[in-house]
């Protein structure tokens, strides 16, 4: 029973391990801001949220990755112009 125990309790910590990584995997990828707008003018967003200063990006193959819009930057209108699809979300606080 004890031996039982000791199993599932390791196997919760890699199935929490393995969960856990995948998901940093995705949003973990950060760019710089002139390389995601190199990104957009070749054509290779799909997808952008922005939420607040972070703009959480998907391009064209279904990669992830997010960068910091810099303070007085609004790249709406260049995405639209791209087409690239636009969501914003109030800034989470």
């Amino acid at each position: 029973n004890f031996a039982f125990w000791i199993v599932l309790f390791f196997l919760m910590i890699v199935l929490f391990t393995l969960f856990n990584n995948g998901a940093s995997t995705t949003s973990g990828r950060t760019i710089g801001y002139s390389d995601f707008l190199q990104r957009v003018e070749a054509g290779d967003v799909s997808r952008v949220v922005i939420d607040g200063e972070t703009l959480r990006v998907t391009d064209r193959s279904g990669q992830a990755y997010t960068t910091i819009r810099p303070t007085g930057e609004n790249p709406t209108d260049r995405l639209i112009e791209s087409n690239v699809s636009v969501e914003a979300r109030p800034q989470e606080r």
